[in-house]
């Protein structure tokens, strides 16, 4: 992170949110913020709000309590105003999603187009870009991932594997300034995990601003700055990864742990060519 960026304020806020489905109480007063250039992973068991923390980041849900500010605007205050409120409110929220990238479980890219035209669309559509831009950025981005191959493949004609990542690349072709990942290998065959969770790791490592919820401990142990472990809606504890994987302070931690996968030892994304520690 460079000087400047230090200087700025988090890009990502939330203030005590609060948010609620009939009488599920889904996210109970987290507080959480995510700096520039910063990876964050959050773990915890099913149905603990992760996936609803990431919602109501891009939008897609407006926090019931509290306040989730992205980039300097307030989330949960677009669309309280009459009509023409919500209209501007709304194109508001719709440019700041642009900057907000999300992937998500199940691969969402359309049946309908080649991996070329799923990566184009949304710059010519929503950002106006011109299809020899839009194919040129896309091209070199599918390049990214790993898919320079399968321009012209329609997503049917792709393993899991690779339509995830025409998702990321999908993503990032709207040139966000923070990627949303909602567990994005569960989805997966296990030896299609690691393609995907590559992309994730060069990401990070080129500085983008993360916050990805996974299952993945060996991932989120080598790539995260810091990790946060939720649990029924709130956040019980947040710090490194050595610390929480290693050695957490809570019993609820140590127990989600004891149940997991032994994690691989710990690395730096920063530092990737030091010694590893004993």
């Amino acid at each position: 992170m460079g000087a400047n960026e230090s200087t700025l304020p988090a890009l990502v806020q939330l203030e005590s949110v609060e948010k609620r489905f009939g009488r599920t109480e889904a996210l109970r007063g987290v507080d959480l913020e995510v700096s520039r250039g910063e990876v964050v992973c959050i773990i915890g068991p099913s149905g603990c709000g992760k996936s609803t923390l990431l919602r109501c980041v891009n939008g897609l849900h407006r926090p019931d309590g509290g306040r989730c500010r992205v980039d300097g605007q307030d989330i949960d205050a677009f669309g309280r105003g009459g009509w023409l409120s919500r209209w501007r409110d709304s194109r508001a929220l719709d440019a700041l999603r642009a900057r907000v990238g999300m992937v998500f479980q199940q691969f969402n890219v359309w049946p309908h187009l080649t991996t070329l035209e799923n990566v184009t669309k949304a710059p010519v559509v929503v950002k106006g870009e011109r299809s020899e831009q839009a194919r040129a950025k896309a091209t070199a981005l599918l390049s990214r991932v790993g898919l320079e191959d399968k321009l012209g493949a329609y997503p049917e004609e792709l393993s899991g594997g690779q339509q995830q990542r025409v998702a990321i690349a999908r993503a990032l072709a709207m040139e966000p300034t923070l990627m949303l990942f909602d567990e994005p290998t569960s989805s997966l065959d296990p030896e299609l995990v690691g393609e995907v969770l590559a992309v994730m790791q060069e990401l990070a490592t080129d500085g983008m601003t993360m916050i990805v919820v996974t299952h993945e401990l060996g991932f989120a142990n080598r790539v995260a700055d810091r990790i946060v472990f939720m649990e029924s809606g709130r956040i019980v504890e947040v710090g490194p990864p050595r610390q929480i994987l290693r050695d957490p302070h809570t019993e609820r931690l140590r127990q989600f742990l004891s149940k997991l996968v032994r994690v691989d030892p710990p690395s730096s994304r920063r530092n990737a060519n030091d010694s590893p520690e004993p």
